[in-house]
């Protein structure tokens, strides 16, 4: 088994953030490279979904959210990290991966009928820019 990710709150409130993985991440997840690599990422998809929808713990997905945003936050330039990330999202990778997320989501009741669906025009391409990733 391997930790992605641990987060552990000290005795004074401080977040401490590790990773004990990082070779193995980099193999698996290089960066901006998602679809290429859509099994493994399925895979995460798969026990989050079942996490949130079958044993009901909605605190993991805040947590991942509260981190999300302090990652974005955390960045030299928040605005065009939060802005590239909500592009990539809405335009490239949910349409993507939709289907599979779906059918992992109905199989706890989720009618994906009821999504509600963005209104796109044109060709979203042109708003994309590279993704920063200086954090100094």
């Amino acid at each position: 088994m391997k930790n992605l990710l641990h987060v552990f709150i000290d005795d004074e409130g401080n977040l401490v953030l590790r990773t004990d993985n990082e070779k193995w991440f980099d193999e698996n997840f290089p960066q901006g490279d998602l679809k290429r690599h859509a099994a493994n990422f399925e895979k995460l998809l798969s026990g989050l979904v079942s996490s949130i929808w079958g044993e009901k713990n909605t605190c993991i997905s805040k947590v991942i959210r509260l981190l999300s945003i302090a990652e974005i936050c955390a960045c030299s330039e928040p605005y065009a990290q939060a802005e590239e990330f909500w592009s990539m999202m809405m335009f490239d990778f949910i349409p993507f991966i939709e289907k599979y997320a779906d059918s992992l989501k109905e199989q706890y009741g989720y009618d994906p009928e009821s999504k509600q669906r963005p209104l796109v025009m044109g060709d979203t391409s042109l708003f994309r820019k590279s993704l920063p990733t200086d954090y100094n």
